[in-house]
């Protein structure tokens, strides 16, 4: 273990002479982590929609109904619901400003992500991140929201919250999971999938890679983050523990961004990866005899890693869905097919 962290180091001395002072200056411009004050009852949180526009009332009354069960009070920006044609009928700019607003005003503890769909990294070179560093609160959502969580986390070391929108399921263990991590100033411990108890497992979780490991959260939806690769908000994996889930991706398709990763060095000082159970990511019948299949596509990348490698939670685009907090430690087991939050993630 020594031996490999010495020349670990010894190489990365290397790039940095070859590379020169610039790459210096971003290995100690690292920020510190920002937690956001909890939540309780009675607070105020706004409902946002960063990416595609929420155009149907019955989803805003979807929405309403996860907060009123929270206990917690809304405000809801007109422009969300003025127009009935997508996302692209609400500027960039108007999107910016209800983010800006919404960091901006103090009576607002958290800002809650109503939907995903298209657009939100769009936004990333537009936000002022002064602003948000100034005034932290929680912010979460998934999908395409990943773009903002990531790009927010990076740029600011708040934590954010890959969590449901609020048109997700929310069964009763989402709502548990999403109130717990959002309201209580504790560890919110293991997360694991629901047992059946039946013969066969309903969420069965894969050991491609045993052991466990420990290290800060970092990821989201995996499109999301490989269209960030080469931008300044591509994230930072090393020493960390990498989250990642999609849906309807062909597994071709999931390799060639999986690659893409590896070969810009993202998956090379991990310490562990937890990969979300991925609804409709097989070939179909438009599988090929070089198509790898799914599984096949994760032993394929990282079965000769050396850090603990499992698959199946169920985080993203499932009907059960965790909230996991980004920028937080945890500890993963693969065995277990668990991940054990060490930490709160609000003070």
């Amino acid at each position: 273990m020594h031996r490999r962290n010495l020349l670990k180091i010894t190489a990365l001395s290397s790039v940095l002479l070859l590379k020169g002072s610039s790459n210096l200056i971003s290995q100690t411009n690292i920020l510190s982590n920002i937690k956001p004050k909890s939540l309780k009852k009675g607070d105020k949180v706004a409902l946002v929609s960063p990416a595609s526009n929420v155009t149907d009332l019955m989803d805003v009354y979807r929405a309403q109904e996860i907060c009123d069960n929270l206990g917690l009070s809304t405000i809801l920006p007109k422009s969300i619901v003025k127009t009935a044609s997508g996302y692209k009928t609400r500027s960039a700019e108007e999107r910016i400003d209800e983010l800006h607003k919404a960091f901006a005003d103090k009576s607002i503890k958290g800002i809650f992500c109503i939907r995903g769909g298209f657009g939100s990294a769009e936004l990333l070179d537009k936000l002022d991140y002064d602003l948000i560093k100034r005034n932290p609160k929680i912010i979460c959502g998934y999908s395409d929201i990943t773009a903002l969580l990531t790009g927010i986390n990076k740029k600011t070391g708040l934590v954010t919250f890959h969590s449901p929108v609020l048109l997700s399921n929310f069964d009763e263990i989402t709502f548990d999971s999403f109130k717990k991590i959002l309201f209580e100033n504790s560890a919110y411990g293991e997360i694991k999938n629901p047992s059946s108890e039946k013969i066969r497992e309903n969420h069965p979780t894969i050991s491609i890679n045993e052991g466990k490991a420990t290290g800060e959260l970092i990821g989201g939806n995996l499109s999301l983050i490989t269209s960030l690769i080469g931008t300044p908000y591509q994230i930072d994996t090393d020493g960390k523990i990498l989250f990642i889930e999609d849906v309807g991706e062909a597994p071709y398709k999931l390799e060639r961004m999986l690659t893409q990763m590896r070969m810009a060095g993202m998956l090379d000082k991990l310490k562990g990866v937890v990969i979300g159970k991925c609804d409709d990511c097989s070939a179909g019948n438009s599988q090929s005899s070089w198509d790898r299949s799914e599984l096949e596509v994760y032993n394929y990348i990282f079965a000769s890693m050396d850090y603990p490698v499992f698959y199946g939670l169920l985080i993203g685009h499932t009907s059960t869905q965790f909230t996991i907090p980004i920028g937080i430690k945890a500890e993963l087991d693969s065995e277990n097919g668990s991940l054990n939050i060490l930490e709160s993630a609000v003070i």
